[in-house]
């Protein structure tokens, strides 16, 4: 999916969706069978970054590596809260390496309150000077 839509991906969501179009395309050229007997009607990747980037392409999944970016970016820790937030965005995005957080609804909202606790946290450092 990256290599035929290496840009803008395959759209939101699409994942689940095109996966098995792909599946199908790589047995017809490979015949292994201990692969075939893997084989699974899959909606989930198990790993975040690769379904970003099958999505979203590499543009989304640069613009998400500097959001990233600018989370971790070093500075003034404010804070207990602002450890926080950040030790809890840290946590989901090894989670997410292993894993598919970012179809589960409860680490969503974990994820933005924890980027709107830096964000505030930030925002209050530039008003201080």
């Amino acid at each position: 999916m990256i290599a035929d839509n290496p840009v803008a991906g395959v759209g939101a969501g699409q994942f689940a969706a095109n996966y098995m179009h792909y599946q199908a395309k790589y047995f017809q050229n490979n015949n292994n069978t201990n692969e075939l007997l893997l084989a699974d009607n899959t909606i989930f990747d198990f790993n975040e970054f690769i379904r970003l980037t099958a999505e979203m392409g590499i543009t989304g999944l640069l613009l998400v590596l500097l959001m990233l970016f600018v989370i971790f970016r070093p500075g003034k820790n404010i804070g207990f809260s602002f450890i926080v937030a950040r030790s809890g965005i840290l946590s989901i995005l090894i989670f997410s390496l292993l894993s598919y957080p970012g179809s589960i609804l409860p680490i969503k909202v974990l994820f933005v309150s924890f980027a709107a606790m830096i964000a505030v946290q930030q925002k209050n450092i530039r008003h201080q000077y």
